[in-house]
């Protein structure tokens, strides 16, 4: 229901002038005017040998993902895909052995939000690649505290042992490609990545839009 409310709310995006996420000045189409574009900072180093970022998590795109992740705008999903998008076609992937594994949100936290941002994104980079998509395969076995505003310390016994797999046969021998929205300290990647390769994953890289 919410894919296809985003794919209407896409189409009337394109037709009737939008927002820009950043100083809320009307546009024709997209996420950004062409003055907040300019400023959005691509993260071009390598900052993991596992964990890629698209964008700098700064202003004006930390105000998009934001909006999309605690303000109902699930529909820009759309437009923040695009800078996935780009980072997918940059690392150069072999697309006939990828899976996606949004990271998960725990079932009280989802259904308080309405959806899962990462599985939105994994969705919007699937279609586009002619990806598989496993929602259903990895899970948060129980509720944490939001990470936000911990430590790098406290953030990774917050997860510790959180993230399972339900269901192995997707995994094994495929190169697992998480799906997330911001790489603070790496903690929920990194809990992520060893339930995968604990199920047995060929290898497994995480895709993130922007990093801290």
């Amino acid at each position: 229901m919410f894919f296809l409310k985003n794919t209407i709310r896409t189409a009337l995006d394109f037709l009737y002038p939008g927002y820009c996420s950043g100083c809320m000045r009307k546009v024709p189409a997209g996420l950004f005017c062409s003055g907040c574009a300019g400023r959005i900072e691509p993260v071009t180093e390598v900052f993991s040998p596992h964990f890629f970022a698209a964008v700098r998590y700064r202003p004006p795109f930390v105000n998009a993902i934001c909006d999309f992740k605690y303000r109902g705008k699930f529909f820009l999903a759309s437009g923040l895909n695009r800078y996935l998008a780009e980072l997918f076609r940059r690392r150069n992937f072999a697309a006939e052995t990828v899976g996606l594994f949004p990271v998960p949100l725990y079932p009280a936290r989802r259904r308080e939000r309405g959806y899962n941002q990462a599985e939105l994104l994994a969705r919007h980079l699937a279609a586009e690649f002619s990806l598989p998509v496993f929602n259903r395969c990895l899970i948060r076995a129980r509720n944490t505290a939001s990470q936000t505003g911990l430590s790098g310390k406290a953030r990774q016994n917050n997860v510790a042992g959180v993230f399972k797999v339900r269901d192995p046969r997707p995994v094994v021998d495929r190169t697992c490609l998480l799906i997330d929205d911001v790489f603070t300290t790496g903690a929920t990647l990194n809990n992520c990545r060893s339930a995968l390769l604990s199920a047995g994953a060929a290898e497994v890289f995480g895709l993130v839009l922007a990093r801290d």
